[in-house]
């Protein structure tokens, strides 16, 4: 039953690179309803 045990997450950890973080930041500041959303709520938010 060893090897069925969990042995943590699996997988590379994310980690945005530089280029992404700047894409990130720059749709951020555009607002939601620029990328087509109908208000400001960005989906996933918790509001």
């Amino acid at each position: 039953m060893d090897a069925l045990a969990s042995k943590g997450p699996g997988g590379e950890k994310c980690k945005p690179t530089g280029p992404q973080l700047k894409t990130l930041a720059g749709a951020l500041e555009q607002g939601s309803a620029s990328h087509g959303w109908a208000d400001q709520c960005w989906p996933g938010s918790p509001n």
